[in-house]
């Protein structure tokens, strides 16, 4: 469990990650877990694990960090067109060639998908 950019530095949190097969991001902010993740020690490990076979997977925006590309904002009820009210930005890049959207049915965001 990381909770700041900071722990994502502390040498325990890194040793919590010895010996795992998997790794789960849960729900929440995705840019929230791309910007306190990306390029620390704890990324660095959880790409060696995946590269080793192990398994990376997420629910909600913990399922959309995985992909290159994730979309973070996008009107939910808006016709299917890319335009302003849809944005992408990096994320850490298990998932080539797709993209994974949270909560389509639930909340609408169908066209945000489709766009």
């Amino acid at each position: 469990h990381v909770d700041t950019r900071e722990e994502a530095h502390d040498p325990a949190r890194l040793a919590a990650l010895d010996g795992a097969a998997v790794v789960f991001f849960t729900g929440g902010n995705q840019l929230k877990l791309t910007s306190q993740l990306g390029d620390t020690p704890v990324d660095r490990r959880v790409r060696e694990l995946y590269e080793a076979g192990g398994c990376v997977a997420g629910t909600s925006a913990g399922a959309s960090v995985v992909c290159e590309t994730m979309l973070v904002t996008g009107d939910s009820s808006a016709s299917p067109r890319v335009d302003d009210a849809v944005r992408m930005a990096p994320g850490f890049g298990f998932l080539a060639g797709a993209i994974v959207d949270q909560h389509f049915a639930e909340r609408g965001r169908m066209g945000r998908l489709v766009a």
